[in-house]
């Protein structure tokens, strides 16, 4: 599975990163989607692209921007009912078998 993740599905991820920064979702979420359409035009990862890159579209973009691309962590911030955080899936997974056990499925 680790072989198939690409950078752009942690494209939201970027966003976030942008509205942590202090820029609103709409704006950051429009820069998030030139980064990516940059990324394409150029062939290579969002984490691939050199910091100027990024710089050259938003100057909020630093160093720490690569940290944002890390799979694990992206998942783990998805720690709602029905995310993708470990934890969460936990609650769903028992939630389900406790549901199979009461309709006798299992």
């Amino acid at each position: 599975m680790g072989a198939a993740i690409d950078s752009t599905m942690m494209a939201t991820d970027l966003a976030d990163y942008l509205v942590v920064k202090g820029i609103p979702f709409r704006e950051a979420h429009s820069l998030a989607g030139k980064i990516v359409r940059l990324a394409q035009e150029r062939g290579v990862d969002l984490a691939a692209l050199p910091l100027d890159e990024y710089r050259a579209i938003c100057a909020h973009f630093t160093e720490d921007v690569y940290q944002v691309f890390d799979p694990l962590e992206s998942v783990k911030k998805r720690n709602v009912l029905g995310g993708t955080a470990p934890q969460a899936v936990k609650i769903q997974l028992i939630q389900a078998r406790d549901l199979l056990e009461a309709t006798g499925k299992v």
